[in-house]
C-alpha cells in the first residue's frame, strides 16, 4: 500500500510485542516477532488468541483497526508504513533492498515458465537481511495443489484460497493444506461474516491471512475487526 499512517501515539507506538492483557486462552511466553497484539481495551478473557497477516495493495486504514482491535489478536501488516520496514519482492522484483530485515515474496507459481521462484526467494532474502520470511502461494501452483516444493528460504507460506482479484475464497477446498489459509477480504461484500468463517477455522495460536488488491480495504477496516474481536472472545 502506499498509503502512509500518522503516529498513534497513545494507541500503538511501534510494531514491537505486548503482553495480552489478561488473555486466558492459548497463552505462549512469547509472541512472534514484529506482531502487535495491543488492544484497545481492558481485556479480561480471550477463548483464543490469533495472529493476522494483512497484505493489501490499497488505501486502508490500520489506525482504525490498531484503534479499535483487542488484545487477544496480532497483527503483522507489511503495506503498513508505520510498522517494520518491509521489501515487497516477485519474479521480476526480487532483490530490491528494504532498508529493514523483513520480507514477503508474491507469489510462487510452480509450473509457470515465467517464474523463477527458488532462486528469486533466496535473492530476496539475500538483500533483506538474510533471514527466512513470507511467500504467498498461488492457488494453482503446482497444478492447483499449492504446491512450494523445491522452495527454501522461507519461514511462512500462504496459500492464496482464490484464483483471482475478484473472488474471496473460490478455491477454499483444499487450500490450507501446505500453508496458511489467506482469503481476498478485499473482494468480499460480507466482510464481518467471511472474517470471521476464517478466523473460526483457525485454532488458537495459529496464523490467518487477509488479502486485498490495489481497492484495498477501505471501509472494511470496522467490520474486520469486529469479527476478529468476536471471534477471539467467543
Amino acid at each position: 500500500m502506499f498509503v502512509r499512517v500518522a503516529a498513534l501515539g497513545a494507541v500503538v507506538s511501534t510494531l514491537a510485542l505486548s503482553s495480552l492483557a489478561g488473555c486466558t486462552a492459548d497463552t505462549s511466553d512469547s509472541d512472534p516477532v514484529d506482531v502487535t497484539m495491543t488492544g484497545s481495551d481492558a481485556v479480561t478473557k480471550c477463548t483464543k488468541k490469533m495472529y493476522v497477516h494483512v497484505i493489501s495493495y490499497g488505501a486502508t486504514d490500520y489506525a482504525t483497526i490498531l484503534a479499535d482491535k483487542n488484545g487477544c489478536w496480532g497483527m503483522e501488516a507489511p503495506k503498513w508504513g508505520g510498522g517494520a520496514v518491509w521489501s515487497d519482492c516477485n519474479t521480476v522484483k526480487a532483490t530490491t533492498p528494504s532498508g529493514g530485515t523483513r520480507w514477503t515474496y508474491d507469489d510462487i507459481n510452480i509450473g509457470n515458465p515465467n517464474h523463477h521462484d527458488a532462486s528469486k526467494i533466496l535473492a530476496c532474502k539475500a538483500a533483506n537481511g538474510g533471514q527466512p520470511d513470507i511467500a504467498y502461494v498461488a492457488a494453482n501452483s503446482g497444478g492447483g495443489t499449492w504446491s512450494h516444493a523445491g522452495i527454501t528460504g522461507v519461514s511462512r507460506f500462504f496459500d492464496e484460497c482464490y484464483s483471482t482479484d475478484f473472488a474471496v475464497r473460490d478455491r477454499s477446498s483444499g487450500c490450507a493444506s501446505k500453508g496458511v489459509p489467506m482469503w481476498n477480504i478485499g473482494a468480499s461484500s460480507n466482510v464481518y461474516n467471511d472474517v470471521l468463517a476464517l478466523c473460526k477455522s483457525r485454532s488458537g495460536g495459529e496464523w490467518m491471512g487477509i488479502y486485498a488488491a490495489t481497492a484495498g480495504l477501505k471501509g472494511k477496516e470496522a467490520e474486520i475487526v469486529k469479527a476478529l474481536n468476536y471471534c477471539t472472545t467467543h
